[in-house]
């Protein structure tokens, strides 16, 4: 008879350990709102959780980058579009100059292609988020360098740390004006990774966007015209009435024909940066699609099903209040009645 005690002892002491330790766990799962509360309990469970969490991070990292991209990106076209406007507006003011009964406007419409220089190198030197867009990798005022090599007049104290700026050399029978425009960045590509295997570029280089080797070349032809226009080619300022010469005049036609030249590259550039934006925008939309459904997966992995768990709960209460009057009763038996 003690045998069959202890034994009906243990298997009911085991039983009673197991629904407590059942309760405890849906309880646990109620109040954490996970499915997971012990890796021993679903140890493949924890091992799929943590795959799909490092899938879920990484892809985050990918979507944010991506993002990112397209802001830099959208203000690049943006800053673009005004330079192209600008062009129209500068092409328009050398052609109005063309015109015989403009002459004696040639000196105060050079002013205006003046200021337009300047409203040019604001939008080259645009920014987003803290960096600029058209000096490649130097994309802040602490990696700008002063170039070894400065134009005749200019000291070191004379640059600033924009990438792009408009200096006064020297005078010239080549430069009347001495402006000069100084690049400080380089023409080196920023990529992101949009994917573990994939990346793309995201900003838009200042050779491409303002062309020649130098990434100055849309800025030196509207120096070259206002030179044309607001001095002689003796290096004197030009007078109220005094009309273009015949080599100004070729010089100014010129210089129109490449503003045109200009204004379609740089609209073919904001061509192409639209075209990344479309493409950019796709892999984002694909990456959140993932993301949703990544998440969606790992809830159902790893979120508890309330419904489901109250009523196990509910069960689990039940059978251990039955086992526990149960065993009240059985262990309350005495010798006698083991022995009939």
């Amino acid at each position: 008879m003690r045998t069959t005690l202890n034994s009906m002892t243990f298997s009911f002491e085991r039983t009673m350990q197991q629904l407590q330790a059942k309760r405890f766990n849906q309880q646990v799962q109620l109040q954490t709102g996970s499915q997971l509360t012990s890796v021993s309990n679903t140890p493949e469970k924890f091992a799929a959780a943590g795959q799909i969490s490092n899938l879920i991070a990484r892809s985050e990292k990918h979507q944010v980058s991506i993002d990112r991209g397209l802001d830099e990106l959208r203000a690049s076209e943006e800053a673009l579009s005004f330079v192209a406007e600008s062009l129209i507006e500068i092409r328009m003011t050398a052609q109005e100059t063309t015109n015989a009964t403009n002459f004696d406007k040639i000196p105060t419409l050079a002013v205006n292609i003046k200021n337009k220089l300047f409203d040019l190198i604001r939008s080259a030197n645009q920014d987003f988020d803290g960096k600029y867009l058209f000096s490649g990798t130097k994309t802040t005022a602490e990696s700008i360098e002063i170039p070894g090599v400065l134009p005749p007049g200019v000291i070191a104290g004379d640059v600033d740390t924009n990438p792009f700026q408009v200096v006064n050399a020297t005078p010239s029978l080549a430069n009347q004006s001495g402006l000069t425009v100084l690049f400080k960045g380089n023409f080196q590509s920023r990529l992101i990774n949009t994917s573990v295997t994939s990346t793309e570029q995201v900003n838009v280089t200042a050779d491409t966007a303002f062309g020649g080797t130098t990434g100055t070349s849309v800025f030196d032809t509207v120096v070259k015209l206002y030179n044309t226009m607001a001095f002689n080619e003796d290096g004197t300022p030009k007078e109220e009435n005094q009309n273009y010469t015949a080599n100004e005049l070729e010089i100014v036609i010129e210089s129109i024909k490449e503003i045109s030249k200009k204004y379609d590259e740089i609209n073919a550039t904001i061509s192409n940066v639209g075209m990344q934006i479309i493409r950019l925008q796709t892999m984002s939309d694909q990456s959140d699609t993932e993301l949703t459904r990544l998440r969606e997966f790992k809830s159902r992995e790893v979120d508890t099903d309330y419904a489901k768990t109250v009523t196990e709960l509910q069960k689990t209460e039940l059978t251990l209040q039955y086992s526990l009057k149960v065993g009240s009763s059985l262990f309350q038996q005495s010798l006698l009645d083991f022995l009939r």
